[in-house]
């Protein structure tokens, strides 16, 4: 995380708010999210207007636990890394 974020949660919203970043979704996510019905807007959005992250320590890095409200105003929950080199959000699973 950048040092000019205070939070994770900030850093997060900032991130998914820009234009220029790419989102990847794995395979995993994918078949979770169709299961509950989350689109990938529906993650975009909770991302950018996100009011809850954990930070968790993985083997192949950080992973976020993402808390926010889907295009329905649902609440979902995504897990994320992030790939710094290329600027990208790649989201790991997601469930509501």
């Amino acid at each position: 995380m950048s040092p000019q974020y205070i939070s994770s949660l900030s850093f997060i919203k900032s991130l998914a708010q820009r234009r220029d970043i790419a989102f990847k979704y794995l395979t995993h996510a994918e078949i979770e999210m169709a299961k509950d019905g989350i689109t990938q807007p529906d993650v975009q959005n909770a991302l950018e207007n996100c009011f809850s992250v954990q930070e968790q320590t993985h083997p192949g890095g950080t992973r976020y636990l993402v808390k926010g409200k889907d295009t329905d105003d649902r609440t979902i929950t995504v897990v994320i890394e992030i790939e710094e080199e290329i600027v990208t959000i790649v989201i790991v699973t997601g469930w509501k």
